[in-house]
């Protein structure tokens, strides 16, 4: 094993780095938000699944 730096290892500003982390941010946020109205319209069917085993052991009176 060698201790050399990975080839896309580099030197940059500290603006540069920030910059790339908006980039990434704002494509994290664009990717959930999208997700998130994809499976909007799935939510009645997701509780039922999510909340199937819990709802098996509350009484009667609580389902």
């Amino acid at each position: 094993m060698s201790a050399d730096k990975p080839e896309n290892d580099q030197h940059m500003p500290l603006v540069s780095h920030l910059t790339e982390l908006r980039t990434r941010l704002l494509r994290c946020v664009a990717a959930i938000f999208i997700i998130f109205a994809g499976l909007f319209a799935f939510t009645q069917q997701i509780y039922t699944f999510v909340s199937t085993p819990l709802r098996q052991y509350l009484p009667a009176a609580r389902r």
